[in-house]
């Protein structure tokens, strides 16, 4: 078996079902009071496209899911045509939104100019999107330490790094593209935990086995071609010429 065989749509989809098995899917504004309940979210770190793919393997497999989608990444820009259109796609098949916060975008400001901002970037996005933000998680949370920023709600949307949450469900991720602690599947093979944050990365989940880099490159190099297509298509519709040499 290749060694990143574990990240692809194939073994995404087998992780869902094997989730089924015990969990029902829940979202940040549910009743946690149920066991046997898995939140399970998407930071949208690279890929907007991914995360459409994995939204249709959600809803083949009858499930639903959060995604956090980032203002400012350097990989995607949410207020494109294309890219707006494939996450009214993802909310269309009955997935929920969540703010994926930078904040290293306003490193300059204080913790409380910097609420201010995150209450501007979910104002935003849900006039984008025309639906309601419900949940918030933080982009590289380490940075200016927004994992101790615990309280359950902010600016009107559940905190994915609260104290409520670290304390009452069992937290697994796929972050970097590969298993630093336990994958996944042996949390979900275990059945030790009655309630679980499943965190993946749409990025990491592609249809063939690559090293992580390698799926990054992936998602760059898919964008840098759209662009140069969509340069060439403006010339062609206005005929211009398209000098390249």
């Amino acid at each position: 078996m290749c060694k990143w065989s574990d990240f692809t749509e194939k073994s995404y989809k087998t992780l869902l079902l094997l989730a089924k098995e015990k969990y029902s899917f829940k979202n940040y504004t549910d009743n946690f009071k149920e066991r046997n309940i898995v939140l399970w979210r998407h930071d949208i770190d690279f890929s907007i496209h991914r995360a459409l793919r994995l939204a249709q393997i959600e809803s083949d497999c009858d499930v639903k899911s959060t995604f956090f989608i980032q203002l400012s990444s350097c990989f995607y820009n949410v207020f494109e045509h294309t890219i707006c259109d494939k996450v009214r796609q993802i909310i269309k098949l009955g997935h929920h939104v969540g703010l994926h916060f930078d904040p290293s975008l306003y490193v300059d400001l204080d913790r409380e100019a910097m609420m201010r901002k995150m209450a501007w970037e979910k104002t935003v996005l849900e006039e984008l999107l025309d639906k309601e933000v419900t949940a918030v998680s933080f982009h590289n949370p380490d940075f200016g330490d927004w994992l101790s920023v615990d309280q359950f709600i902010l600016c009107g949307m559940v905190n994915a790094y609260s104290n409520f949450l670290k304390m009452h469900f069992h937290y697994c991720s796929d972050s970097n593209g590969y298993w630093r602690f336990d994958s996944i599947k042996s949390v979900l093979r275990s059945k030790k935990y009655s309630r679980l944050q499943v965190l993946t990365h749409p990025g990491w989940w592609v249809s063939e086995p690559i090293p992580p880099r390698q799926r990054v490159r992936r998602c760059v190099d898919g964008r840098a071609r759209k662009n140069m297509i969509d340069y060439d298509e403006v010339l062609r519709v206005m005929k211009r010429e398209n000098i390249d040499d």
